[in-house]
């Protein structure tokens, strides 16, 4: 019984070995696939970067939002004097 567990224990340490050298060397593999897919990358540029021009701004356009606000706000008043209108007549 004595020797059928020590063999049992050594099969089962054996394995546990092979079970470490096999997932090593599948890490390591990935990691070679990994490198060599990084290394046979072609970067081509299709267009040059355009900078944006200085003298326009990206930004909000500030004076347009300023026109479309006076615009509905006009109209508000003019709807809200209306609907007083029809109230006193």
């Amino acid at each position: 019984l004595a020797d059928d567990s020590l063999g049992y224990m050594k099969l089962a340490r054996d394995a546990e070995i092979k079970q470490q050298v096999h997932a090593e060397l599948v890490q390591q593999a990935e990691a070679a696939r990994i490198q060599q897919a990084m290394e046979s990358m072609d970067i081509q540029v299709v267009d040059p970067a355009s900078m944006p021009r200085e003298d326009r701004p990206s930004g909000p356009r500030k004076k347009l939002i300023a026109a479309i606000g006076f615009v509905i706000g006009c109209m508000i008043s003019l709807g809200y004097s209306l609907v007083l209108y029809k109230r006193e007549g």
